[in-house]
């Protein structure tokens, strides 16, 4: 009746930015603890609320899963399903990789605010 979309009401799907996707491979698993603070799971939440509070935008939701098809310390991270990283943790040292990803997913979620 209007011609508005209840999308557009709600804010939902605002310029094709909310379609993070966050895949990883097994290996990556042990990273995501959500029971420790520096897990990939806490850090992501942060971030979010940081660059919220920076930003003053809404920041994109970002579906985090395991992909069984992907090397164990493989990860992908999609903008729009569109592969914008594909990267491996396997020369990165092991206290070092939660940061990286999380480097990298702050590149695409900044890009795209």
């Amino acid at each position: 009746m209007f011609h508005i979309k209840i999308d557009d009401i709600l804010n939902v799907n605002k310029s094709g930015s909310d379609n993070i996707k966050f895949e990883f491979g097994l290996g990556i698993i042990p990273y995501i603890d959500v029971k420790k603070k520096d897990g990939l799971l806490h850090k992501i939440k942060d971030l979010r609320r940081n660059l919220q509070i920076q930003s003053g935008k809404e920041i994109p939701l970002i579906h985090i899963q395991d992909n069984g098809k992907l090397k164990e310390l493989q990860y992908r991270i999609s903008l729009n399903s569109k592969i914008i990283i594909d990267n491996y943790l396997d020369m990165v040292d092991d206290e070092k990789r939660v940061e990286e990803m999380l480097s990298f997913l702050e590149l695409i979620i900044k890009s795209n605010v």
